[in-house]
């Protein structure tokens, strides 16, 4: 693949990015999937701005990203805090045969060792059965982005599910 120099310009700066987006208090995924789509959006933009003010414009734009993130994030909390909870119950129990009971307590309590932000990921394709673009839309993130994260949650689910096993 070539990558012609406004697109390794970019590449140049995305390191850049995601210390920029730490230090402002987003954790190292928060950063990464920030700074990928900030990427992405630049790219198809095709500015025409210097290196230093691409630098300033991405900076910017990560910066506004995040915060969007955050005051999303606050209200999911929210919703979660206040419904949350009574959505994880009402999961049916026809759908469970008798001999994975024990399955459903673990995954119940993999759940709730998640984040609220995870739990709501969670509830929004499984639950409320949503597809990965509305979910993507009602969270203001690309699509690559929410299967990434549903990723993470799955592969955290079964670490969490698996050390059940092993306690027990």
């Amino acid at each position: 693949m070539k990558v012609n120099r406004y697109e390794q310009v970019l590449l140049d700066i995305i390191p850049e990015l995601i210390i920029f987006l730490q230090k402002l208090g987003a954790t190292k995924t928060e950063a990464e999937d920030l700074s990928q789509d900030i990427f992405i959006k630049a790219w198809q933009m095709d500015l025409e701005l210097s290196p230093l003010q691409l630098k300033a414009y991405l900076k910017k734009a990560a910066k506004s990203h995040y915060i969007d993130l955050r005051r999303h994030q606050q209200r999911a909390k929210i919703i979660i805090d206040r419904f949350g909870p009574t959505l994880l119950k009402e999961v049916d129990d026809s759908v469970f045969c008798a001999e994975t009971i024990k399955n459903k307590q673990r995954l119940f309590g993999a759940l709730e060792k998640l984040t609220l932000v995870e739990q709501k990921l969670i509830l929004e394709r499984y639950q409320q059965r949503d597809s990965i673009q509305k979910i993507a839309e009602k969270n203001s993130l690309s699509q690559a982005a929410v299967k990434m994260r549903l990723y993470r949650v799955k592969r955290k689910l079964r670490r969490l599910m698996k050390r059940g096993w092993k306690s027990e």
